[in-house]
């Protein structure tokens, strides 16, 4: 066997290695994957969309089209996004403080590197089921076409993987710790959902925090995924991010982990 393929076969164990803790629960994931995005679709597009749609609001939200399809791409970008913060925040806090079973691992021949290629493309899986349980809540309750749909979906795997990366690098430095999980998801993700221009327009937001919004991947992604402006620099921020995020995760795996 070529070392090439040796390496990407310790990769693969690393997610062999992830998946028994979802054997048990994945009716769960994959329940809240659909019903969270059905239920927040029905509160705000449809709860929200009555008040727009039909009078002057409805072209200055949604330029036209009903809030309901409005929303749908951004309700997949966040949803692939928040399944990113909690699948790259606790397996790494596990691995490294709890169980130690990172420490476990690179002592047989996988190495710190293949660890962590193996957690991103895990969390990258774990995205993708999210997004397809999203893709269904959309498909069924609006009447957006399959084709937008399906870019959409694309535009929220990118992001969320891109963040996920980003994160997973964060978390190994800041893995002593125990509030990385309350910092992001009480401080980080609330105003990054707020200013990303999910719920509205983004140009309804104050011009002296827009340029805060352009740094972060979630206004990126759903820009993105509405065909909002040109996609170049959408999809080269994304993609910068998740290059980067990647070589820093390896990196930290790698000084964290190397004995």
């Amino acid at each position: 066997m070529r070392s090439g393929a040796v390496w990407w076969r310790g990769v693969y164990l690393v997610m062999e290695g992830s998946a028994p803790r979802y054997r048990g629960n994945w009716r769960i994931c994959l329940v809240s994957g659909f019903v969270h995005p059905t239920l927040l679709l029905l509160a705000l597009g449809l709860g929200v969309g009555g008040l727009l749609d039909g009078g002057e609001q409805e072209q200055r939200i949604g330029g036209g089209v009903p809030y309901l399809e409005y929303l749908a791409p951004a309700i997949l970008v966040v949803g692939a996004v928040q399944t990113a913060a909690g699948e790259a925040i606790h397996p790494i806090m596990t691995g490294l403080n709890g169980e130690r079973t990172y420490h476990a691992t690179v002592s047989t021949p996988i190495t710190p590197a293949q660890l962590a290629v193996g957690h991103v493309l895990w969390v990258a899986a774990r995205i993708a089921v999210t997004t397809l349980c999203t893709c269904l809540a959309v498909l069924l309750l609006t009447a957006v076409p399959p084709g937008p749909v399906l870019g959409a979906a694309l535009a929220a795997f990118l992001c969320g993987t891109a963040f996920a990366t980003a994160l997973s690098a964060l978390t190994v430095v800041m893995a002593e710790g125990t509030g990385l999980i309350q910092l992001v998801t009480r401080v980080l993700s609330p105003p990054m959902v707020l200013l990303s221009g999910a719920f509205f327009p983004f140009g309804l937001l104050p011009a002296w925090l827009q340029p805060a919004a352009w740094a972060l991947p979630l206004w990126h992604g759903v820009a993105l995924a509405r065909g909002d402006g040109g996609a170049l620099p959408h999809l080269g921020y994304l993609l910068a991010l998740l290059t980067a995020g990647t070589a820093l995760t390896v990196t930290r795996f790698r000084r964290r982990l190397t004995v």
